[in-house]
Parts: C-alpha cells; structure tokens; sequence
C-alpha cells in the first residue's frame, strides 16, 4: 500500500470513528397537558333566587330583550395542584348528535355568551372551596374580568365539533368563570347539556374542561 493511500484509508477510519461517537438530538416528545374537570357549576337562577343549584348541567336563558337574563351558571374547578403552570380555560362541544345529546344543546337566536373571570371571596385557607358551592342568583359571585365570548349551536345534526380556549392566564388554588347569555342580543336563547369529560362509557366529552402544564 503507497504512502498516501495509507494515509487516506486512516483519515477515513478517524472520520467514521468521530462520527459514530457524536450523539444523535434526542427527539423532544411533546409534553402532554393536564386535564381537569369541573368541581362544581352553579345554575343562578331567577325564579329561584335564593336556591343553591349545584351539579354537573350547565344551564343558560334569557327571555329576549335588555336584562332579560335568567339562568346564568358559574364554572369552578377547585381541585388545581400547586405548582400548575399555564391554565386554560377550553370549551369542546362535538359534532352532534351524540348518544348523551340526541338534540340540539341550545335554542333561539340569542345563545351568545359572555365568560367573565370571576374573584374568590377572602377566606383565611386558600385551599378552602366550599365557596364554589354557595353562589345563587341572589348571592352572585363577584366579577373580575371579561375574557371572551362563545356561541352555543342550535342545530342537530352541526356540521363539525367545536374545540377552542375561552382564556388562559395565571393559575390558581382555585378557579370560576360565570357565563350569561350576551345582554345586547335582542332574541331569546336557551342552552342545557350535561357537562362530561367522557369518563363514564358511552358518553362522549361535551362541555368545559381547565387544561395545565402543557
């Protein structure tokens, strides 16, 4: 073997050597969000001023007109970890019908809604959330901020789901949003459905979920 053929094989050597020792970038996996559920959403209704209406069904009407409000519903989610990071508020109505919403969720022309950032009480446990609770037309929460707005569909079959975040911001031990139907639109409206994020078989995710940590 030449000289320099000797000298081109060894560089060729080195060269491979060098290159199988560099570590490859490690693909990053996407970092999977959190997830959680509404603790509580609170029915204020008219005809029952003073009367706690808790559960899972998120209920809106109005009558059509100026202040002619009469069921609004508060949205709270108190179970959010310290230390969460990036909360969002999402709302994700599927394409319907499903086998838990056989109809429409809403009705009338005026199923706008307002989402406002609502204001803890003071309370001297910050993980005390017995308040998310106590919320009724009469005992209204207090408003913090207007975040954005949404339209319910009222009709089955709708042509796509429906998935976007309503607000995103600071996270906190706990966390309210109140819904009313916008006060501008002239028409009447109505919007029910159970809220659901799919964990019982058979019942597909419809309503509003905090999402985290993503």
């Amino acid at each position: 073997m030449s000289s320099s053929l000797h000298h081109y094989v060894l560089l060729l050597v080195c060269i491979l050597t060098f290159a199988s020792a560099v570590p490859t970038p490690a693909e990053l996996a996407p970092r999977a969000c959190s997830t959680l559920g509404p603790s509580n959403i609170s029915n204020l209704n008219k005809n029952a001023p003073d009367q706690y209406i808790n559960g899972q069904t998120f209920a809106l009407h109005r009558n059509g007109g100026a202040n002619s409000n009469t069921i609004k519903s508060v949205v709270s989610f108190a179970f959010i970890p310290p230390g969460a990071t990036g909360c969002m508020l999402q709302i994700d109505i599927p394409k319907l019908p499903t086998q838990n919403n056989p109809g429409p969720i809403a009705s009338g022309t005026g199923t706008q809604a307002d989402v406002w950032l609502i204001t803890n009480p003071p309370r001297s446990n910050p993980y005390d959330y017995g308040f998310i609770y106590e919320y009724s037309w009469n005992k209204p929460p207090v408003k913090n901020q207007f975040v954005s707005t949404t339209i319910f569909p009222t009709t089955s079959p709708t042509d796509a789901p429906y998935k976007t975040y309503l607000w995103s911001g600071t996270c906190q031990q706990q966390l309210s949003f109140q819904f009313e139907l916008s006060d501008w639109q002239q028409g009447s409206g109505d919007v029910n459905f159970f809220n659901t994020l799919g964990g019982k078989q058979g019942l597909t995710p419809i309503g509003f979920s905090l999402v985290y940590n993503c």
